[in-house]
């Protein structure tokens, strides 16, 4: 089952003669080995790019000179935004250390086999590969939502994506013809362990413009 949230965003390229850098951690100041870091326009919250903290939970991306929102997630952590940072021409911005906040249970055993990664960011699109991974088990795909990097939930059960308008959803590339908390109910029962993969897009193709995206 494929899973899709859209909203609107332009794109643009990057050079390497600027670039943003920092480093990630938990709530003991470990390194947030893995944390993913996705890099976003100021200017339209558009996804620019991402990377994956290393052992030491550090990041570096290159940059072109303007303003930049960071959000950075990791499975088990609540995501972190901040921003936004001026990114100066021939200069690499530091970013203060960003801490993350434990959001589910700690396992008393994990077992590890290797496996592609949870978040793949693309210039416009995330994907997150649900199928076989720990926040897919005991999760509805409402919960899966909420801990996606730059969705929002409001109170009538709303989907958004980076603070923008309501998103399209749809199931299998067909609009669920739903909205507020009916659209939350019905993913609340459902089983995280029933979706393959979640794509959330920001700069959409044509085809969703017929579907009524703004």
């Amino acid at each position: 089952m494929a899973f899709l949230l859209v909203s609107c965003h332009f794109t643009f390229a990057q050079t390497v003669s600027s670039g943003i850098y920092g480093k990630a951690s938990d709530e003991r100041h470990l390194p947030a080995t893995a944390a993913t870091v996705i890099l976003l326009s100021a200017a339209d919250s558009s996804i620019i790019k991402s990377v994956t903290c290393d052992d030491e939970g550090k990041y570096n991306m290159a940059a072109k000179p303007g303003k930049y929102l960071l959000i950075i997630s990791k499975i088990g952590y609540d995501q972190s935004l901040t921003g936004p940072y001026t990114v100066e021409t021939g200069k690499r911005f530091a970013v203060p250390e960003i801490n993350l906040i434990i959001h589910l249970p700690q396992l008393k055993e994990v077992s590890v086999t290797a496996q592609r990664s949870y978040i793949d960011a693309k210039p416009g699109k995330v994907v997150l590969y649900v199928q076989g991974s720990i926040i897919a088990e005991g999760n509805s795909v409402a919960e899966i939502l909420k801990q996606a990097p730059g969705v929002h939930v409001d109170s009538r059960g709303t989907f958004a994506i980076l603070g923008k308008q309501s998103a399209l959803v749809t199931i299998d590339g067909k609009p669920t013809n739903l909205s507020g908390q009916d659209l939350a109910d019905m993913l609340q029962g459902m089983a995280g362990t029933s979706v393959q993969q979640i794509e959330l897009i920001t700069n959409p193709s044509a085809k969703y413009d017929a579907a009524g995206v703004g």
